[in-house]
């Protein structure tokens, strides 16, 4: 898209006030401009995962965060209730939206725990498991790239904020655990299984992976072969 384009050359130097234009109209129940804000910032802040430690990135990141953070967990919220009133056939588009909250969270984590995530820590693991749970009775593409995301981000937490989220991640870990036996040996499930296993392996002395050798472990490598 063109927006994408223009705000790749223009944020922040030129163009500061982007974040906060793309977000002030938005309206839930208008889900295609939301997906097309949320896709915008997502285009914009996934760089941070692989750019190296700079004053100009933190501050960069800092600027995202100062417009994002008022709003994140009630789109997270509004996103995941308007998905479960809408029939089935219309929830992949609010999971869709989900979906890209998710990946511009990881995007956001990936250089250091936000204050903001933080100090809502309880709240974005609600709903980090309530999609998790999604998986036990629906199979949607945006919902499989949701659990896969999801875990991504709880395998960055295990690695490099576990002193901040020990009893959140142990506790996703086990619910995840308790999930993977269902996801196992099914093609569609496959990059969300193995980014919920990479978690389970990244959680070290805090989850024993014993219990899943037979039930998915094995399991696994034989449908990798």
């Amino acid at each position: 898209e063109a927006i994408v384009l223009i705000a790749q050359q223009d944020f922040p130097a030129a163009w500061p006030t982007l974040i906060d234009e793309l977000l002030a109209p938005l309206r839930l129940e208008e889900i295609q401009p939301c997906l097309h804000a949320l896709r915008t910032v997502h285009h914009l802040t996934r760089r941070y995962r692989v750019e190296f430690r700079s004053d100009d990135l933190f501050r960069e990141i800092n600027l995202v965060l100062q417009s994002l953070s008022p709003c994140l967990l009630e789109l997270y919220r509004g996103l995941l209730q308007l998905a479960e009133l809408r029939p089935a056939a219309q929830r992949t588009q609010y999971w869709r939206g989900v979906l890209l909250l998710d990946k511009i969270l990881l995007s956001l984590c990936s250089q250091d725990l936000p204050a903001h995530v933080e100090d809502h820590l309880a709240e974005y693991y609600r709903l980090w498991q309530a999609q998790l749970a999604l998986a036990e009775s629906a199979t949607d593409e945006n919902l499989v790239k949701m659990v896969a995301v999801v875990g991504d981000i709880q395998t960055l937490f295990a690695r490099r904020y576990q002193e901040d989220a020990s009893a959140q991640i142990e506790a996703f870990a086990g619910q995840a655990a308790a999930l993977l036996p269902r996801l196992v040996g099914q093609s569609e499930w496959e990059r969300a299984s193995a980014s919920l296993l990479t978690l389970l392996s990244s959680c070290g002395k805090t989850f024993d992976p014993a219990p899943l050798i037979g039930t998915v472990i094995m399991p696994s490598l034989r449908l990798s072969e």
